[in-house]
């Protein structure tokens, strides 16, 4: 609900089929940016939105915490991009 005052559309989805559903939804009232939060992102089908520009889907952390997968796709597009993990030095 925190969300509500930066104008952003809310959309509830408690499992991963569910947010992709939803996903469709925003998408269709051409929304560019969707948050999803990581404990649903990590188990979604994304792969039709991999090579486009938008929307662009941003995980974030959950209530309880995050696991990390923004992190991950950040240090897979920077490998993508430049080739090396310049972000977190790991072999």
């Amino acid at each position: 609900m925190g969300f509500l005052p930066l104008g952003l559309t809310l959309a509830y989805a408690a499992t991963a089929e569910e947010a992709e559903e939803k996903l469709s939804e925003l998408l269709e009232e051409n929304c560019a940016v969707v948050y999803v939060i990581e404990d649903l992102y990590v188990h979604m089908d994304l792969s039709s939105y991999q090579e486009t520009v938008t929307p662009a889907i941003i995980p974030i952390p959950g209530i309880g915490g995050g696991n990390r997968a923004g992190v991950g796709r950040l240090k897979k597009a920077v490998e993508k991009a430049v080739g090396a993990d310049i972000l977190f030095g790991e072999d």
